[in-house]
C-alpha cells in the first residue's frame, strides 16, 4: 500500500489554533476551523490526490479484455502488470524482479449501469498478476468527531460508525486511538454509516481491538509535507474573513488585511508544487499494436518491441 503523509482531524484542528493563537477556541468554534479545513480541501480537488490500490482478483487474463471495477475506484487509474527483468524468466534456476511493475496501454474506463466501472483494453493482456492504482481526493472531514457503533477487533475488515457521516469519500483514512485504517468502501444507513474494505495498521501503526463508542478520527492525506502550511495559511485566511461582517469598524481594516495577506501565501504556494500522478501519455491500439507471444518461452511483446 502507498502511505501518504497523514493528519488526523484533530491534529489539523489544533495546528490551526497554535497559528490562531486561539488554543480554547473561544474565537473560532470548532465547526469553524473545520469548515475552513473542508474548503481548503475543496481548493485541492483537482491538483492533490492520493494514490490507492486495488489488486485485481485472479490477476489479468489471457483473451479477457474487460474487468468490473468497485464503485468506490473514482478519478484517474493506472491498470499496471508484473514486469519481470529477466529475459530468460522461465529458464529453470533464473531469477526474476517480480517487484517491478509496468504500466499498461491501450484502455479505456466506462459506467457498468450499475454504479460500478469496468476497465477495458483495447488488447488482451497477458496472464499475470495485476493491479490497479487509482488516485482520489480528500474529502471532507466531519464537523464533529463521531465514534464507533460496536466494538471491533484487530481482524474485522468493517467497522460501523453511530452517525451518518456526510461528504466524506468514499476511500481514505480514519485513526482510531493509536491504529491508522484504510478503507474502501462507504454505505450510509439511517441513523450510521459502515467503512469496509479496512486495511488495519496502517502508516507504521498496530491493528487493535477498539470498544463501543471510541472516537474516529478522519485522516487527511498528503504526497508533500509541505502541502499542510499550505493549508494552515488557507484556513488563517478563511477565518479571518470571517470577521469581516461580523467584527467591529476597528478590527475589519486588521482582519481583511491578514485575509489578503494568508490568502497570498496560500496561492503562491501552487507556483512550485509538483502533483503526485504525473502527466501520462496513454496510448490507444494503434499506439502499442498488436500483442505477440514467443510460444516456447511465453514471453509476450508488443510490435513497437516492449517486452511484458
Amino acid at each position: 500500500m502507498i502511505i501518504p503523509y497523514l493528519r488526523t482531524q484533530s491534529e489539523l484542528l489544533e495546528g490551526v489554533r497554535r497559528r490562531m493563537r486561539d488554543p480554547s477556541g473561544a474565537r473560532w468554534p470548532d465547526t469553524e476551523v473545520y469548515t475552513a479545513i473542508n474548503e481548503c480541501m475543496l481548493d485541492w480537488h483537482g491538483r492533490v490526490s492520493i494514490p490507492h490500490v486495488y489488486t485485481i482478483s485472479g490477476g489479468w487474463v489471457s483473451g479477457q479484455t474487460e474487468y468490473a471495477l468497485p464503485s468506490y475506484i473514482r478519478g484517474a487509474v493506472d491498470p499496471q502488470q508484473r514486469r519481470y527483468a529477466s529475459t530468460w524468466l522461465h529458464v529453470s534456476g533464473v531469477a526474476s524482479d517480480a517487484d517491478t511493475w509496468l504500466d499498461m496501454q491501450g484502455f479505456d474506463i466506462e459506467p457498468d449501469g450499475d454504479g460500478g466501472q469496468v476497465i477495458r483494453f483495447s488488447y488482451s493482456p497477458s496472464s499475470d498478476e495485476g493491479r490497479v492504482i487509482w488516485w482520489n481526493p480528500n474529502g471532507a472531514v466531519p464537523l464533529s468527531i463521531p465514534t464507533l457503533n460496536a466494538s471491533i477487533v484487530a481482524g474485522d475488515t468493517s467497522l460501523v460508525i453511530a452517525s451518518v457521516v456526510t461528504d466524506i469519500e468514499p476511500a481514505g483514512y480514519a485513526k482510531i486511538e493509536t491504529e491508522w485504517i484504510h478503507y474502501a468502501g462507504v454505505t450510509e444507513g439511517a441513523s450510521t454509516t459502515t467503512l469496509a474494505g479496512l486495511t488495519r495498521g496502517v502508516n507504521g501503526t498496530t491493528a487493535a481491538s477498539h470498544n463501543s463508542s471510541t472516537n474516529v478520527e478522519w485522516g487527511v492525506g498528503a504526497h508533500r509535507d509541505d502541502l499542510f502550511g499550505q493549508m494552515y495559511n488557507y484556513v488563517r485566511s478563511h477565518l479571518h474573513g470571517l470577521y469581516l461582517t461580523d467584527a467591529a469598524e476597528s478590527e475589519r481594516a486588521q482582519h481583511e488585511r491578514l485575509s489578503l495577506y494568508y490568502k497570498q501565501l496560500a496561492d503562491e504556494y501552487w507556483r512550485r508544487y509538483m502533483p503526485a500522478r504525473k502527466p501520462k501519455i496513454r496510448l490507444d491500439s494503434r499506439g502499442t499494436g498488436p500483442l505477440m507471444a514467443d510460444a516456447q518461452y511465453h514471453h509476450y511483446t508488443r510490435s513497437w518491441g516492449s517486452q511484458l
